[in-house]
């Protein structure tokens, strides 16, 4: 757009031309304007979308997780990343807000929303699986005494199995 400031015709207002072109000019941008509203509304709720999807898909069906320790070297090296499978022997509900995937790292160490997140927890529920732990089935689970990492071992004996070890080798029953 180009407006003519020429000062020999310039009497103290704009030409009419140029003024209808300013007019013009305005009322474009207000039928432009809900157009790239809308575009954002629908990037804002594709994404929300996306990452409810992915959240979804971390609590009850897959997780990353990483070898910890070196207790499973013929199998699995330290730092080889899994894919663990929630589906086989049933999805865990979270048991607080830190339990779900990212929030931990979007809430603050203090104030209002951590003392509330550190203080509620929900009740244990454990959807049914597909399939029953069996012997040397490779399982995952939270470190008792570091609830921050994950334990990656092979099961050895289940619930009613004799257990014992002669001379680096397990006897089962």
């Amino acid at each position: 757009m180009l407006i003519n400031f020429n000062t020999s015709h310039y009497n103290g207002s704009f030409s009419q031309k140029n003024s209808t072109m300013i007019e013009n000019y305005n009322l474009n941008i207000f039928r432009i304007l809900p157009k790239i509203i809308l575009k954002i509304f629908k990037f804002l709720f594709y994404s929300l979308i996306i990452v409810v999807f992915a959240l979804l898909v971390r609590i009850f069906i897959i997780e990353p997780s990483n070898i910890p320790t070196d207790s499973m070297e013929r199998t699995l090296l330290i730092g080889d990343g899994v894919i663990v499978s929630k589906l086989h022997y049933g999805a865990r509900l979270p048991r607080s807000p830190y339990d779900i995937p990212w929030i931990k790292g979007l809430v603050p160490n203090t104030g209002f929303l951590h003392d509330i997140f550190d203080n509620s927890i929900w009740e244990y529920y454990r959807f049914p699986g597909f399939s029953r732990t069996k012997h040397d089935d490779v399982i995952i689970f939270i470190n008792p005494d570091y609830k921050e990492e994950f334990l990656i071992k092979r099961c050895v004996g289940l619930a009613g199995d004799t257990f014992s070890i002669i001379i680096d080798y397990h006897v089962i029953n």
